[in-house]
């Protein structure tokens, strides 16, 4: 997914696993990325990956 390969570029040590792009009805509607409790490194997070949106194309609407 593109929203994902944008991420993972932009943040150097950010990995699969480590974030979930969900969506509703085609729509991006949130990035969720994990982090430890002192958010000084990503974390693996195995149960929000999970959760990551299936859909092969997704929209981002500007928000007006």
């Amino acid at each position: 997914m593109d929203v994902q390969r944008a991420f993972f570029a932009a943040n150097r040590g950010l990995r699969p696993g480590m974030m979930a792009v969900t969506c509703q009805r085609g729509l991006l509607e949130e990035v969720r990325i994990c982090m430890s409790k002192d958010l000084r490194e990503f974390r693996a997070c195995p149960d929000v990956a999970r959760q990551s949106c299936r859909a092969r194309e997704i929209k981002a609407p500007p928000i007006l």
